[in-house]
């Protein structure tokens, strides 16, 4: 395909070819350029400085050198072979679609302060740095190796789709305007969406969660709600609990329920001369009342017993100082069955 001779052209399209070769370094006015799934090993658009939109996903790039082309503000680059990606010149970016592809060297789109689009799933990343991105409006950052993510610096930030990660924390305070909140098989622990007064769909299922507050005053906008696969959730706090049940019976696993507050929970045992005090605690927790055996298990954030024993007698006290702070799960066990409480540790 010859396109030297065409040097006014504007717009090319020659997707879906069987092309392996293309030289558009005659073309210096193209504002647009569609090369995608084809045979290509690369191209050089270093002449085209006037490029604003990038087509090239489905070929066999393994580099993509876009340091001239300060202008470009739409890039489709997924199903290549690209190993890293930086676009420290081109600030003008907004839309990004590098998905499917193996991004071992990272993601450098810390200079895009206009970025509204980032679609970057399945690309091997580690971590994501989005703290230049404060436009950022939609997030598809799945099916990818993040431990971590932070979008505090993402306020307009509307979807998110982070599922298939090991994530262990997601802080969403900052995030008013999130619509849409998918995390399923993560290892998420805790998940507070209060902050979220915008949202309209949430599925967690799936993950490790012990603690899930959806209580951020417009509940009835929900019209998508998952978080089933959660063996250690046994509440969700919501704003009406009444809604939930007839909208959302299915949405939590059996041994779940809703409640305004999930301070307490209490489950098939009647624990109502049970005491257990101080919550939240920083040395001891004094469980006091007990009427029978119990064997009393402490689990923590990880779902793992730190604590572990037969009581005997009438109330038995636990010392947790040394435990780290956070959320444990208190397990009161006897033969009439099991009630499990939350406790705070500061």
């Amino acid at each position: 395909m010859d396109v030297s001779a065409n040097t006014a052209l504007t717009f090319l399209d020659c997707g879906y070819n069987y092309l392996d070769t293309l030289d558009v370094s005659h073309n210096t006015a193209l504002d647009t350029l569609a090369c995608d799934n084809n045979n290509l090993a690369g191209i050089d658009i270093s002449t085209n400085t006037a490029l604003l939109r990038f087509v090239c996903n489905g070929n066999n790039f393994i580099s993509l050198n876009l340091s001239t082309n300060t202008v470009l503000s739409q890039l489709y680059c997924g199903s290549n072979q690209l190993s890293s990606l930086d676009f420290s010149s081109n600030p003008n970016l907004v839309y990004l679609n590098c998905r499917y592809n193996n991004l071992t060297g990272g993601l450098n789109i810390l200079q895009n302060t206009n970025l509204h689009y980032l679609q970057c799933m399945q690309t091997s990343l580690t971590s994501l740095d989005l703290s230049g991105n404060q436009n950022l409006d939609t997030l598809d950052c799945s099916s990818n190796l993040l431990n971590g993510l932070d979008v505090s610096t993402n306020p307009d930030l509307k979807y998110l789709e982070c599922s298939f990660n090991p994530i262990l924390s997601l802080n969403l305070s900052n995030n008013p305007s999130l619509r849409f909140l998918q995390s399923d098989f993560s290892n998420l622990i805790n998940l507070d969406v209060t902050s979220c007064v915008s949202l309209n769909c949430l599925s967690c299922y799936m993950s490790q969660l012990i603690s899930l507050n959806i209580r951020n005053g417009n509940n009835e906008n929900i019209i998508g709600f998952s978080a089933g696969g959660n063996p250690n959730l046994l509440c969700i706090e919501v704003d009406n609990v009444a809604f939930f049940n007839q909208a959302y019976p299915l949405a939590i696993d059996s041994i779940a329920h809703y409640s305004t507050d999930c301070t307490v929970l209490i489950s098939e045992v009647n624990t109502s001369e049970i005491s257990i005090s101080p919550n939240p605690t920083t040395v001891f927790i004094h469980i006091s009342n007990l009427s029978s055996i119990y064997s009393i298990q402490l689990l923590n954030q990880l779902g793992m017993v730190v604590y572990n024993a037969l009581s005997t007698d009438q109330s038995t006290t636990i010392n947790i100082e040394s435990y780290p702070n956070g959320i444990y799960l208190l397990s009161l066990q006897n033969d009439d069955g099991v009630t499990t409480n939350k406790i705070i540790k500061i």
